[in-house]
């Protein structure tokens, strides 16, 4: 038997579009995607973080292996196409390379990394694969965007929404389920009540619509499902586009039937709606989406019948072959495309960096003209140009752009780990410890008495809050009156470290979804009134303030805070009741990052954290006055606690100053009593104390 074609001929000669040999095109696959998972390590590493650590996007760890499927269910289609290099997408892949680096700096977005190292992808795999098997190729890429977490201050508010749909419908529900169970359903905003006789005795089962419950969890989820089975089969592109569309109504449906069945779990036992059931009730909700969306994908596929004709199916169109090339890939023309792609990447480094400089004034690199930027493009063209032409004249083409994009990233990697050290930027934060747990800030400061401490929240609550480090405590004004309404304070402390994310649970969130209506909204700053405050020694920028705490590491010496001033940039929001439209309900809210005072989650997020830091936390800290209804003399309580209760919370948060000096996180932890004149945290509250409504 004769020998096939191409059989005969030395494998530099080959046409049919194979490299010279299978170890050298698997070497630079690997090698190019060890690059790229080098320069992307940070970004893999936050997602994967997310995806073991908050329940709302479990999901990220299925999304690849989806898209990893649609590409093997499409592999025979996809070897009928040649590969074709299509410079455009060498273009896109700069794109997503830039964006990537802006937004680590100065953008600081972790949303928009994301979104840059997908389009990178995008823009590679077009370069290598060409248009016509990226007609296959983008959904599987752009199917990665799914994975990308999105920030809490966006989320937060679809929730929020969520929980309002779940709440009017579970109502609907869970009233015809009462008519037919006998029991009767008063709803409040997201807490519901139900009521009935058993036998003689009046009994009643509460239960509240946490985000958890709202449909939070489980629309990303809901979101990939739908999309995957939109495309995992061969449909029209109107029928994808409805089955796509579906997705949140599916979510919202399903959830109301999530909440009622937690509803009715009420009744029968309270624990059956909590903890690790109410996570299985979640999880098997997704038995019902899925076969909404396989019946709703049914039902569009019976809608048009597209007949067959005699002869079967039709032959696939024959895809013209690749253009003969002149010499094979061989090694040492490899290395030039390497090398060449490295190169590209030194120029596109330069001329951004300059550019950087140039235009937003980010002196990451001193010695680097701006001038540099102009050269720098003008040699990227050319290199441009030499590539092309090397690729034009020899060895199978994805090949070379292979190795182009595997010298790309091994440069692109090299320079930003080099940056990265140079400017000793850190980009994954660690945790840091409070010097003392907050439930043993002091129970008496200045003229303010305890009076009573929450209890902690329930499970599905503390998961919405995403902290257990948290606490709300009541104080008493003892220079007035007890049935005074201006005497009494409600604070509301919670710590977050390590992974940062703004934070949603404020007031102007939190109370409209109780029910209450929404008022003004202003920041304004409050004065704290320290007259024994006195300047740091340590630093120019701080004030030092005698507190009750004592400093764990230096347990010697008197008890003393460092405060970045005495003005305290806050949120004020005013909220009414509906029964009381006329009495406002005023709360102040504020954050401490990093030992700075901010006023917003959103500057938090954008001026809380320096580069450089190697640990990161913020504090929410909120006060109002439960039962007072004067919006003045609610704001001057309110800076009357904080003046006394805020120089504490500093000494229980981690000292700044310290930790970038190195003297905290301690290595040895810190001693037990870490309060003078500190009663026990279990102290139950007196009998006659007054129950304020929780936050």
């Amino acid at each position: 038997m004769p020998p096939p074609p191409d059989a005969a001929l030395p494998a530099a000669a080959r046409t049919d579009g194979r490299p010279a040999g299978g170890l050298l095109r698997w070497a630079l696959l690997v090698g190019g995607l060890l690059a790229a998972g080098w320069f992307f390590w940070a970004f893999l590493r936050y997602s994967a973080r997310a995806a073991i650590e908050d329940p709302n996007w479990s999901h990220i760890l299925v999304v690849p292996v989806i898209s990893a499927y649609y590409v093997f269910l499409h592999h025979a289609k996809l070897a009928q196409m040649p590969a074709r290099v299509c410079w455009w997408g060498l273009g896109v892949a700069f794109v997503g390379l830039f964006s990537y680096v802006w937004w680590i700096y100065p953008g600081r977005n972790d949303m928009f990394r994301g979104f840059s190292m997908i389009l990178c992808l995008f823009g590679c795999v077009w370069f290598v694969q060409g248009t016509r098997r990226m007609r296959l190729l983008w959904f599987p890429v752009c199917y990665l965007l799914l994975a990308v977490k999105i920030p809490d201050s966006i989320w937060q508010q679809i929730a929020f929404q969520l929980q309002q749909i779940a709440s009017a419908g579970s109502e609907v529900t869970l009233t015809i389920a009462g008519a037919l169970l006998d029991f009767r359903l008063l709803a409040d905003g997201q807490d519901f009540v139900m009521t009935w006789f058993n036998g003689s005795t009046y009994e009643e089962a509460r239960f509240s619509i946490a985000e958890a419950c709202s449909g939070l969890r489980m629309l990303m989820a809901f979101v990939a499902l739908g999309v995957a089975l939109a495309f995992l089969w061969d449909r029209f592109w109107w029928q994808r586009l409805i089955m796509v569309s579906m997705a949140i109504p599916i979510a919202l449906v399903v959830n109301i039937g999530r909440v009622t069945v937690l509803g009715l779990l009420n009744l029968w036992d309270p624990e059956l709606a909590r903890g690790d059931a109410h996570i299985m009730v979640g999880m098997l909700m997704l038995l019902p989406a899925g076969a909404m969306f396989l019946g709703l994908g049914w039902v569009l596929d019976k809608i048009i019948i597209v007949e067959e004709t005699p002869g079967g199916h039709a032959d696939p169109v024959a895809a013209p072959p690749d253009r003969p090339a002149a010499a094979g890939a061989s090694p040492g023309r490899v290395l030039v495309y390497l090398a060449g792609g490295g190169a590209l990447a030194g120029l596109a480094g330069a001329a951004y960096l300059a550019g950087l400089d140039a235009v937003a004034a980010v002196d990451l690199v001193p010695w680097l003209a701006p001038a540099a930027a102009g050269v720098a493009s003008v040699a990227l063209l050319v290199g441009v140009a030499v590539l092309v032409v090397l690729l034009r004249r020899g060895g199978p083409r994805w090949v070379g752009a292979l190795a182009v994009l595997t010298g790309v990233f091994a440069v692109a990697s090299v320079a930003l780990s080099s940056v990265v050290a140079a400017t000793e930027t850190v980009l994954i934060k660690e945790e840091v410890g409070m010097r003392h747990e907050l439930v043993l800030l002091p129970k008496n400061i200045g003229p303010w008495a305890f009076v009573r401490d929450q209890p902690p929240l329930d499970k599905d609550r503390q998961d919405e809050l995403g902290t257990d480090e948290y606490i709300t405590r009541t104080y008493r004004d003892t220079r007035l009156a007890e049935d005074d309404a201006a005497a009494y304070a409600q604070v509301h402390i919670a710590y977050y470290s390590g992974m940062i994310d703004t934070v949603p649970h404020v007031p102007d969130r939190c109370w409209v979804a109780a029910g209450m209506l929404p008022g003004p909204i202003e920041v304004v700053t409050v004065g704290l009134d320290r007259r024994d405050a006195s300047a740091d020694p340590s630093n120019d920028a701080e004030v030092r303030v005698p507190v009750q705490l004592v400093d764990p590491t230096r347990p010697d010496e008197p008890g003393f805070a460092r405060l970045p001033g005495l003005e305290v940039p806050a949120t004020r929001f005013t909220a009414f009741e509906s029964e009381r439209p006329d009495e406002p309900l005023t709360a102040t809210y504020f954050f401490v990052a990093n030992g700075g005072f901010f006023a917003t989650p959103n500057q938090v997020r954008l001026q809380g954290f320096n580069l450089r830091d190697k640990y990161s936390y913020y504090c929410k800290v909120e006060v109002m006055m439960p039962f007072l209804r004067d919006a003045e003399k609610a704001k001057a309580g309110t800076a009357d606690l904080l003046s006394h209760l805020l120089p504490e919370v500093m000494a229980a948060l981690p000292d700044w100053t310290d930790v970038r000096a190195g003297r905290w996180p301690a290595s040895e932890d810190p001693p037990a009593l870490t309060a003078a004149a500190t009663p026990a945290a279990g102290e139950p509250a007196r009998a006659d104390d007054p129950a304020p409504p929780a936050s």
